[in-house]
């Protein structure tokens, strides 16, 4: 980023069913910070409905996100955990309330991205519909696998029940 190159993320388990690149997805044509929908760390989804998932995502090269994904990477340090760094330093810089930010709760599944404008010196923020890249790729329907999803990052205890003890 600091020499004027954009940035895509995407871990080795998501599976590109189309060219997210090429078609705009991810670029700055979307948004300066492109990130894929999941739950983690769930103390922010259960503020925000949703939280960034960074296995799949596209950083512009820009000031206004090179200070954001600073601040990501010193919280990632903290916490020893790349995602719970980004989102932190998401909400920090957007708060958290996700009704000044993207107008409204986020939903988990939604089949919509959210978009947070970027106002004055913010950079401009979406969460990409859960149709265009699911992490729980049990609740994507035969209809949404057929003509939305780009990339399948489905997480490896879709459908399992979690421990709770």
């Amino acid at each position: 980023l600091e020499a004027g190159i954009n940035v895509v993320f995407s871990d080795s388990d998501a599976v590109w069913v189309k060219n997210a690149l090429a078609n705009g997805l991810l670029s700055e044509r979307t948004g300066d910070i492109v990130m894929s929908r999941g739950k983690f760390p769930f103390d922010l989804t259960a503020k925000w409905g949703a939280a960034g998932c960074m296995g799949v995502g596209f950083f512009r090269a820009i000031p206004s996100v090179l200070n954001v994904v600073k601040k990501g990477l010193s919280e990632g340090l903290v916490n020893n955990d790349d995602q719970v760094g980004m989102n932190r330093a998401l909400a920090s810089v957007f708060g958290e309330d996700p009704i000044p930010m993207f107008g409204h709760k986020l939903e988990l599944y939604s089949s919509q991205h959210d978009v947070v404008p970027g106002l004055s010196n913010q950079p401009r923020f979406v969460l990409l519909s859960h149709n265009s890249v699911p992490r729980f790729c049990n609740a994507v329907t035969e209809q949404a696998w057929a003509t939305e999803v780009q990339i399948a990052h489905c997480h490896p205890r879709d459908g399992v029940v979690a421990k709770t003890h």
